[in-house]
């Protein structure tokens, strides 16, 4: 019998997951694999304030990290980003947010250095619904992102069906438009949905910081790899509009061999897996909250 394929889009499996190993996990790459970029960020923020006159520069700015899961990275980022930015952590499984708020304090009580910078906190989010994100954070609020391999999760998910009229007015849940017309059903990728629901949070110039297995994770964006994005259907916002791929750097690492083979023939190479770092910054355009409200999502609560 085959395996059955988990169900990263699943908040039950992350619960179940994170209860039945509550230690620390790193996907894909150490937790300084953001340093170069989150230190480009801070001079692109700094530079910011320049202009933005003396009360941003004292002002504490959230850092929205998203799927923090059981990683070390959201206490990197207390650390490394220092005592101007509050981490803001947000994942849809409580036993990630639980399993945070514990880890916090013990790293702290052991570190009066650490203690000594803003705590972070933790909120229990859906991605995929803009209300829930409306929990956490205002509209355009947000200058910087980071997302280590969340957005893969997302996208193991089904596309989120959607209802739109035949004037473009997007819909949700409904069966007829305002003016009693049809509305016709499609689906879209729910990737499209995260990235309109994180342009409402975001203010213009914002970072969304991606780190990914995939070298063409957003299908809304023009890349090397696939410099055509997927067709979108009409009277659907395009995220594009929103957000532009500032750079994609491919980081190869080799894959670790197990010291007892080590010194024996069993390895003729060490393969190469490749990852993907992503910089998307979000454009000047406007996006209304009540634009994409119509767009909540539907989906199961995951």
């Amino acid at each position: 019998m085959s395996k059955e394929v988990p169900s990263f889009s699943s908040a039950k499996y992350w619960d179940k997951r994170f209860q039945d190993n509550p230690q620390s996990f790193e996907w894909l790459l150490p937790e300084s694999c953001f340093d170069e970029e989150l230190d480009a960020f801070r001079k692109h923020d700094g530079d910011h304030d320049h202009h933005d006159g003396d009360d941003c520069v004292t002002s504490t700015r959230p850092v929205l990290h998203i799927g923090p899961g059981t990683s070390m990275l959201s206490f990197h980022l207390k650390t490394f980003m220092g005592p101007r930015y509050v981490i803001h952590n947000v994942d849809f499984s409580q036993e990630s947010v639980d399993w945070g708020e514990r880890k916090e304090k013990e790293v702290d009580q052991a570190d009066e250095t650490r203690s000594q910078l803003p705590t972070m906190r933790w909120s229990r989010v859906s991605l995929l619904s803009l209300s829930s994100l409306l929990s956490v954070a205002r509209p355009r609020s947000v200058r910087l992102i980071v997302d280590k391999s969340t957005s893969d999760a997302i996208a193991c998910g089904l596309d989120v069906r959607i209802n739109i009229s035949p004037s473009s007015d997007v819909r949700v849940g409904t069966s007829s438009s305002k003016d009693g017309s049809a509305v016709r059903t499609t689906k879209v990728h729910p990737l499209h949905i995260l990235a309109l629901n994180l342009a409402v949070i975001s203010a213009p110039e914002a970072r969304w910081i991606s780190l990914s297995y995939s070298k063409e994770r957003y299908p809304f964006l023009p890349t090397l790899f696939a410099p055509f994005p997927d067709p979108l259907p009409d009277g659907f916002p395009d995220p594009n509009r929103y957000w532009k791929l500032r750079r994609q750097k491919e980081i190869q690492t080799e894959q670790k061999i197990p010291e007892n083979f080590r010194d024996t023939f069993a390895f003729v190479h060490r393969p190469v897996t490749s990852h993907y770092m992503y910089v998307l910054e979000r454009t000047e355009e406007e996006l209304a909250v009540a634009v994409v409200e119509k767009l909540n999502a539907q989906a199961e609560e995951r």
